[in-house]
């Protein structure tokens, strides 16, 4: 006789026997153990919550969460979120750092489990890695995580994380299904051609495979995008130090890259996105799903024209926003030794080294816009955009005014 043939009173008594982590894997073998020992379960986690917040209470009184490691304000710890009193619904904001913060966060989700006479809502998380250091602070997100997991987003959610870490972190530390926004800052290895071979002469550049370090940095940016199914707001922020600007194409596309598209085209829900930088390779186009309207790409410098022309053919059936912003520092001339940077006919000669010094795309897809915003330096040798870009994205979508565009078309119009 199986366990799920039992009476629903001889088969709550079991399950009151069981720890919570044996508890969450029988839920999970059929519907009606689940709708019976469901609520068992957030009762196991509330008590479970309660202990970790009950000690961190001691370390908010203690000062712990002030003992941060010294950071500039920017990579300080901060949060903010929404108190409503059940009973009356008025809403009490709380924002600032952790240190301020933390106390009302803690002692919201002890009454919330006691009495239910709290919602916690709308909360804002923005951090930097150095913060977990803090033990105290990695006690409190896993305690968060806890509880939120078994309550509805009208009761408890964080939907906004802006965080500089290490991207497997995140859903270890935060409950990823109810983020709504996401802003990502995270380090990444350079994947472009052998800077070792830069000074042989070759035809065509030659398609360099990724290291095993970037293949990981990929697989873990795509684990993260499907664990985020409700995002509406999207904001990749890679740091690449390599600061030169290359032509190669992407000849063979690795299967992890094909992995992280259909992962960011299953999010159905986006409509805004931002990318600053390439992502992992200077010609790897990552296509969004029809849902986004607003569509900003930033430092635009180093993508090279395969990227460009992948962009001219995406269709962007919804984009009424697209703003492309060019880094205002000039890039430095893969031929150090040769070129000096830092004149026009350097900038010149590396761009011809590079098949980059005049190309156009002819045409684009997007036809749709209600605003196109390019704004970049006013020195011709700077960027690197298409040259007939600008005319063609206006040609294709009548009625667009000029918005900080006039110097950069001239600029272009002389390459």
């Amino acid at each position: 006789m199986g366990i799920s043939t039992l009476t629903p009173e001889l088969l709550l008594d079991i399950i009151l026997f069981l720890d919570r982590e044996d508890l969450i894997k029988l839920l999970q073998t059929c519907r009606y153990i689940y709708n019976i020992g469901y609520k068992p379960l957030c009762q196991k986690t509330d008590a479970k919550t309660l202990e970790a917040i009950s000690e961190l209470r001691g370390d908010v009184a203690g000062g712990v969460f002030n003992a941060i490691p010294y950071e500039p304000p920017l990579r300080k710890f901060t949060t903010s979120f929404t108190v409503t009193k059940t009973e009356d619904g008025s809403k009490t904001p709380v924002s600032g750092t952790l240190g301020f913060t933390a106390g009302v966060l803690i002692d919201a989700c002890f009454d919330q489990i006691c009495t239910g006479n709290r919602k916690i809502t709308d909360g804002v998380f923005k951090l930097h890695y150095s913060s977990l250091k803090n033990k105290a602070i990695r006690r409190l997100l896993i305690a968060l995580k806890l509880h939120s997991k078994y309550r509805p987003s009208s009761e408890f959610s964080i939907t906004f994380l802006s965080v500089e870490m290490h991207l497997p972190q995140i859903p270890g530390f935060f409950d990823a299904k109810k983020l709504t926004r996401l802003s990502l800052r995270f380090h990444t290895l350079v994947w472009m051609r052998d800077l070792n071979k830069a000074h042989e002469e070759s035809p065509e550049p030659q398609y360099i495979p990724p290291t095993g370090e970037v293949l990981w940095e990929i697989i873990r940016l795509r684990d993260l995008i499907l664990n985020v199914p409700n995002l509406e707001q999207l904001s990749l922020k890679p740091q690449v130090v390599e600061n030169t600007v290359t032509a190669e194409r992407l000849t063979v596309l690795p299967r992890v890259l094909a992995q992280l598209k259909r992962a960011v085209l299953g999010l159905g829900k986006l409509h805004t996105v931002k990318i600053t930088n390439y992502l992992f390779h200077p010609s790897f186009f990552l296509t969004l799903p029809a849902t986004v309207k607003t569509l900003v790409y930033k430092n635009v410098n180093k993508l090279s024209p395969e990227w460009w022309h992948q962009f001219a053919k995406a269709p962007f059936p919804n984009v009424e926003e697209l703003v492309i912003k060019l880094d205002s520092i000039p890039l430095s001339p893969i031929y150090r030794s040769i070129y000096d940077p830092y004149t026009i006919e350097g900038v010149r000669q590396e761009l011809e080294k590079n098949n980059m010094a005049s190309y156009t795309v002819e045409e684009v897809n997007i036809q749709n816009l209600k605003s196109f915003t390019c704004t970049g330096p006013e020195n011709p040798w700077y960027p690197r955009l298409p040259r007939d870009l600008v005319e063609c994205i206006k040609r294709k979508n009548k009625g667009l005014e000029d918005q900080n565009m006039g110097e950069l078309v001239k600029s272009m119009e002389s390459l």
